[in-house]
């Protein structure tokens, strides 16, 4: 015959539900189902929580409800938590964040660019010499970017004359006579 489970409990114990608590002790955080304990972790410590949070709800042991309730979290970071629990498991927890590393500035990369802020600071200064609006000058710095991308990926194109061939049209594209390469940027 099956036996009934009494809903007894240690003092001092939090209910989230008729069967599970949690009570604060020594600076740990202590989960009980009954008298019989299911889990421990350091009150600092977040991704212990979020994991016992999310494995509690996903078990059937109690409802999200409840747990957003007994904690005072937000109800969209116990979604979170269960969804990660359910598409990465108990790891998904305590793996290290996917994080992109930092991009890598070559000597030609930096070189270039110190070139072009350069020129984009003293197109301010000549802007004024010429009394012209200083987005013309850059207008014409972005036309020398889009030429040096020719220059680097168009091997055939090495000496001056074909470059000053290159030139702005009246309608304001581009174009590259040696192959065209600049209209598929545009």
């Amino acid at each position: 015959m099956p036996q009934m489970l009494l809903p007894i409990f240690p003092d001092g114990l939090t209910h989230i539900n008729n069967r599970i608590g949690f009570q604060k002790k020594d600076h740990n955080v202590y989960y009980f189902n009954g008298m019989m304990p299911i889990f421990f972790h350091h009150e600092d410590d977040m991704n212990s929580f979020r994991f016992i949070t999310a494995q509690i709800a996903v078990l059937g042991n109690a409802t999200q409800a409840e747990i957003v309730r007994a904690f005072g979290i937000s109800t969209i970071s116990m979604k979170r938590y269960v969804k990660r629990y359910r598409d990465r498991g108990p790891a998904g927890f305590f793996d290290k964040p996917r994080r992109r590393g930092a991009g890598v500035l070559t000597k030609g990369f930096y070189g270039l660019t110190s070139i072009f802020l350069l020129i984009a600071f003293l197109s301010l200064h000549v802007s004024r010499a010429l009394m012209v609006f200083v987005t013309v000058l850059l207008v014409i710095l972005a036309n020398c970017l889009v030429w040096i991308e020719c220059l680097r990926f168009e091997p055939c194109v090495r000496n001056w004359s074909i470059l000053a061939a290159m030139a702005m049209s009246l309608d304001g594209t581009l174009s590259c006579p040696v192959t065209g390469w600049l209209e598929t940027l545009m």
